[in-house]
């Protein structure tokens, strides 16, 4: 799933003790310069917060079913939160067991009466806040002759928040 919002990130540490890089340059995959300490913890310039946009990809492996199956594997609201009266972009993917996109559906539902949507298919769609509240958006891919979605990974979810304008 890819949701992208603000946040502060204090510090990501594996379970082996060491720092994850976080767009340091470094291919090899492990820490920056001095941010591992070896008893596991973080120095205090790696432990500072960092602020930006949160990326977060699902790790949507196709599960084996009688017929092919979709995954959906990505879903962005920006923003995700936004006052009554003003519309947040939702946008997503999904792939088949080929990791192919153009033969999913991706269908779109919401929960709660925060708001509605524009449509409810498409890759992209629009989330227009009518009241004051959160609202669950669900979008569930499916292969395009009428297949399956994938069980545990057919559908994303995500919440989205309306205020007062």
């Amino acid at each position: 799933m890819r949701l992208a919002r603000p946040f502060t990130l204090l510090a990501l540490v594996a379970a082996t003790g060491l720092a994850l890089g976080c767009g340091n340059g470094d291919d090899s995959g492990g820490a920056p310069d001095g941010a591992a300490r070896s008893d596991g913890g973080l120095s205090e310039e790696a432990a500072a917060p960092v602020t930006g946009t949160l990326t977060v990809v699902a790790d949507a492996a196709i599960s084996a079913t009688s017929e092919p199956c979709a995954a959906a594997v990505s879903l962005t609201a920006a923003p995700d939160n936004v006052s009554v009266g003003h519309a947040i972009t939702l946008a997503a993917s999904g792939l088949d067991p080929s990791d192919q996109s153009d033969d999913v559906i991706l269908t779109w539902s919401v929960t709660g009466s925060a708001g509605s949507l524009g449509s409810s298919t498409g890759t992209t769609v629009a989330f227009t806040c009518t009241g004051v509240g959160t609202a669950s958006v669900e979008v569930t891919a499916a292969m395009a002759d009428g297949g399956a979605t994938c069980p545990t990974t057919g559908s994303l979810t995500t919440v989205l928040s309306c205020t007062a304008p």
